[in-house]
């Protein structure tokens, strides 16, 4: 895969189809067909188990398994639905999209607490009888997680979660399947909060890695499995015998591979702004798998009839970008918009919001939407306009039109008949054109990477180079139907051009770095889908199975998510970080009186290492600072480069608005309920933090401020020698007792400011008492997931 081209119009489309859709989602509401009987309970009957009147031993027609025994299978996985109630037994399509050759039981299940009632779903299939999907609530089960059992680690679950792959699918071996995503329990978890471990498997077919057949279990850390899902392919798989010999494969890969030195951030994250980047290599082409039988080359992302050529092409000078002079009105915005991309007939404005901060830019943004007001409303029917414009230089940042159906893939809008198609020059001339007068820069820092075409529609790709060197990450698409009307525009730039590293003679070669990709890659044989996404159009191809040589990184389950670094020579993970490699990058911590403790923080993302690799430990800490390990203890990645969306009228404290750097942090904070939000309370986040102050601040988390206020008399102090300095004596009695700020030689010291140190051990103290206590992470609410 060229890892220029990270945007296809159809994937976009297909993940805006998985994401309304929501398919095997848990407790989803979705139509049935076919036999269907239905029971509605009292409020006194529900929850008490299962009512006869849902269940019986007829087959409908193509049925091979009853309700009743579909509910039994389910059971037989998951006994804690017998908890729950069954109100509703159909049998038909599920809520699977596309609707699968097979037919299904959908088990609806209810739960009451007092007057509110929960529901979720199971579905089975009904020839087979295998369970193919369940979610089970948390209110199910919580009391067997009780806060003082043993929270099981990556690898325990794991064998869990191995044992009920086997009970699921009878006659499972071993040799039967892979577990995806090598690194699955090496990436950074959270501090605070029960895990989820989630387990992706691949199953085989005719011996051979299957991409369309995955399981999916979700493993509690109390030892609950609480998720389980099954794709089962909706195509025919080819003969697992080849025509083309392995070594045949491997040699139109090592003719097609290469690689291409990149800036890449050291943490990415789509859609956000990135600071410190490296430079590393990535391949840039010869990804693709290879067809088996024939010799071609296909990306899973594309379809069949979709041809792709990756080309490194400058732009002309032509009309440049000419940013606002003033910042845009939602009229000027809209103007704007339907003056480039000249609105379908038909669709008229639905929404015109102003955000402050765009979750997309961190600037200011008009987005708008328009939709067909002649066009099905519901969920089965995608049709609308989008567009995002920055409300300060009036640069359109996003422009979509979404346009089909999800049932039986009718009434999509079609091109005029009679419009005259263009030419694939003509389209690449108009494609260009458009990004010149669209994007800041474009002559200067874009190239065309990837050109694209297929039955209905053109795609273009830019990347981004700054000091000739691409950017991983930005990049320019535009899609157009084979009339020239443009259906898709995406511009998203994360680098900032004044702080990118010099260029210099990497250490790694391109030659060297080449041969370390291809001594570790090998191209495996094994089924793959292709296809089935939705066209500019709204068509929708049919989904097929080829039999591929796949190219993959040796120690990887399925792809590879890593680059390799151009001065150390060593490989990078793009998205996250493993625990093992950002704790040996801390070079300032070996042998401090609190190391270990600073590793763990280190490893749970707390605590971060400067540019220099320091965490500083005895450096005394900020109010902010205290706030951001909290939060970081919830979510390791707030805060770090991640922008709030809100409106101009959004404030957090007097000093903290949706501007500052503090945003996530305190909008993390105040959603867990640790911080209450007081638009005119100073906050004071720069100022240097006291222990008392830090006492104070653990009352609020843990829900003790007015237990704090009760004890303050401080009668318990006796024993401290600065008992009279200590403001909120309450608040000190609570952290003493609690062991969060223990006594120093006999004195609490309330105005001693804070080191990285100690504040890392008041959160390691923290994280031991959570479910412990009335309040403190005694909710099965907060999950971290590895």
């Amino acid at each position: 895969m060229d890892i220029r081209s990270s945007i296809s119009v159809k994937k976009v489309a297909a993940a805006m189809a998985a994401i309304m859709l929501g398919v095997h989602t848990q407790g989803a509401i979705h139509s049935v067909s076919a036999a269907s009987v239905v029971v509605t309970e009292t409020a006194s009957e529900a929850g008490s188990g299962q009512s006869s009147i849902v269940l019986d031993s007829k087959l409908p027609k193509g049925a091979k398994i009853s309700s009743e025994k579909a509910y039994n299978n389910v059971i037989a996985l998951f006994p804690e639905l017998k908890k729950a109630t069954l109100t509703s037994s159909n049998y038909g399509g599920g809520n699977s999209y596309p609707q699968p050759d097979y037919k299904v039981w959908d088990l609806q299940f209810q739960v009451r607490m007092g007057s509110s009632s929960h529901g979720f779903s199971a579905t089975v299939h009904g020839e087979t009888g295998e369970v193919l999907s369940v979610y089970l609530p948390e209110y199910l089960w919580e009391k067997q997680a009780d806060s003082d059992a043993k929270r099981i680690s990556y690898a325990e679950s794991e064998a869990i979660s191995k044992a009920f792959l086997h009970k699921a699918i009878k006659g499972l071996s071993e040799d039967d399947y892979v577990k995806l995503d090598a690194n699955g329990g090496d990436t950074i978890s959270p501090l605070f909060g029960y895990a989820q471990y989630y387990f992706v498997y691949q199953l085989h077919v005719n011996g051979l890695p299957a991409s369309e057949n995955t399981v999916y279990v979700t493993v509690h850390d109390s030892g609950v499995v609480t998720n389980y899902s099954r794709n089962i392919p909706q195509s025919d798989f080819p003969s697992p015998n080849p025509k083309l010999s392995a070594q045949e494969a491997r040699s139109i890969f090592e003719k097609n591979f290469n690689v291409e030195l990149s800036y890449i951030p050291n943490k990415y994250s789509y859609n956000k702004k990135h600071s410190n980047y490296y430079l590393g290599y990535l391949p840039s082409t010869g990804m693709e798998s290879i067809d088996a039988n024939t010799g071609e080359t296909f990306s899973a992302y594309n379809s069949t009839d979709t041809k792709t050529e990756y080309v490194t092409e400058s732009l002309p000078n032509g009309n440049a970008f000419v940013p606002a002079k003033k910042e845009l009105s939602a009229e000027e915005a809209l103007q704007f918009v339907e003056n480039t991309f000249p609105t379908p007939k038909g669709y008229q404005v639905s929404e015109s919001r102003y955000e402050k901060r765009s979750y997309r830019s961190g600037e200011p943004s008009w987005n708008i939407q328009w939709t067909k007001e002649d066009k099905d409303n519901s969920y089965m029917y995608m049709n609308g306009i989008s567009a995002e414009v920055n409300a300060k230089t009036g640069e359109i940042q996003s422009y979509d039109i979404y346009n089909h159906r999800m049932d039986n893939e009718t009434e999509v809008d079609k091109p005029v008949e009679n419009k005259q198609k263009i030419t694939a020059e003509a389209a690449k001339k108009l494609a260009i054109n458009k990004v010149l007068a669209l994007v800041p820069n474009a002559a200067k820092e874009l190239k065309l990477s990837t050109v694209s075409s297929s039955d209905t529609s053109y795609f273009f790709n830019f990347t981004r180079y700054l000091n000739g060197i691409p950017v991983y990450g930005d990049n320019v698409s535009i899609s157009m139907d084979k009339t020239g009307a443009v259906q898709s525009f995406y511009s998203q730039f994360s680098a900032d051009a004044a702080n990118m590293p010099a260029p210099s003679e990497p250490a790694v070669t391109k030659e060297a770095a080449k041969k370390i990709f291809l001594d570790r890659t090998k191209t495996t044989l094994q089924y793959e889908g292709f296809g089935g996404y939705y066209g500019i159009q709204g068509d929708r191809e049919e989904r097929s199975i080829k039999l591929v040589y796949h190219p993959q990184l040796s120690d990887m389950d399925y792809y590879s998510n890593e680059a390799l670094d151009a001065s150390s020579g060593k490989w990078k993970l793009l998205y996250g970080t493993t625990q093992e490699n950002i704790v040996s990058d801390i070079v300032d911590i070996k042998g401090h009186s609190a190391e270990s403790l600073l590793q763990k923080m280190v490893t749970h993302g707390v605590l971060t290492p400067n540019d220099e690799g320091k965490i500083e430990p005895e450096r005394t800490i900020t109010k902010g600072d205290w706030y951001t390990y909290l939060a970081r203890g919830l979510n390791p990645g707030v805060g770090n480069d991640v922008y709030y969306s809100g409106n101009d009228e959004d404030k957090i404290f007097a000093d903290v608005d949706i501007d500052s750097p503090y945003a996530s942090v305190f909008n993390l904070l105040i959603n867990q309920s640790w911080v209450e939000a007081d638009p005119e309370l100073k906050i004071s986040p720069e100022k240097q933090l006291t222990r008392g102050e830090l006492a104070d601040m653990i009352m609020s988390v843990l829900k003790y401020e007015k237990l704090s206020k009760f004890y303050q008399q401080g009668t318990d102090l006796a024993a401290v020698a600065d008992a009279s300095q200590i403001t909120n004596k309450g608040a000190a009695s609570l952290a003493i007792k609690l062991d969060l700020l223990p006594l120093i030689d006999g004195r609490f010291l309330p105005e001693r400011y804070v080191t990285v140190a100690e504040a890392a051990q008041v959160l390691n103290r923290l994280a031991e008492l959570q479910g412990k206590l009335d309040f403190f992470m005694n909710s099965q609410s907060y999950y971290r997931y590895y």
